[in-house]
């Protein structure tokens, strides 16, 4: 009994931290698209960036975010947190600890995407993976690789806006 819910609490975790770094990484790109001031290389220029946000993002969000994720909710089972307290108390926590980011690489904008990054992990661990896991075969698949459509509107865009 116990080790189906460890087994069930990893798989969910694995899921939020795939749409997590997925978000993450295209929240992190978009800046490069609009303040670039030339558009001539803009697809190349942005897959690139996506690329290099995801190779440091998605492994901290794996590894750490997993990790600390998992310990958070033992602790809160351990302790016997129930209900909209322990959803409160969680949050705050996954905050607190993606904020520490901040004091690894010391600067402001890891600190702020440590707390943003963790933010977004809870709020799909909590909601969006739970709803994942009761769909239909199909419609989970189509959910993994819908991450995959914005980076391919956008590169679309911005190849169809590039002057030839």
């Amino acid at each position: 009994m116990i080790r189906s819910n460890v087994g069930q609490m990893f798989f969910r975790k694995l899921i939020a931290a795939y749409y997590a770094s997925w978000a993450i990484s295209l929240w992190l790109s978009l800046p490069n698209i609009i303040f670039e001031r030339s558009i001539w290389n803009g697809v190349g220029d942005y897959i690139l960036f996506f690329i290099m946000i995801a190779m440091f993002a998605t492994p901290v969000i794996f590894i750490y975010g997993i990790l600390v994720s998992s310990l958070l909710e033992i602790a809160a089972v351990r302790f016997k947190f129930k209900g909209s307290t322990a959803v409160l108390v969680s949050g705050l926590l996954h905050v607190l600890f993606g904020l520490c980011l901040g004091f690894v690489f010391p600067s402001m904008l890891f600190f702020m995407i440590g707390g943003v990054s963790a933010f977004l992990f809870f709020i799909f661990d909590v909601s969006f993976v739970r709803y994942i896991l009761r769909m239909k075969l199909k419609l989970r698949l189509i959910s993994f690789a819908a991450p995959f459509l914005p980076l391919v509107l956008t590169a679309v865009t911005l190849k169809a806006i590039s002057p030839s």
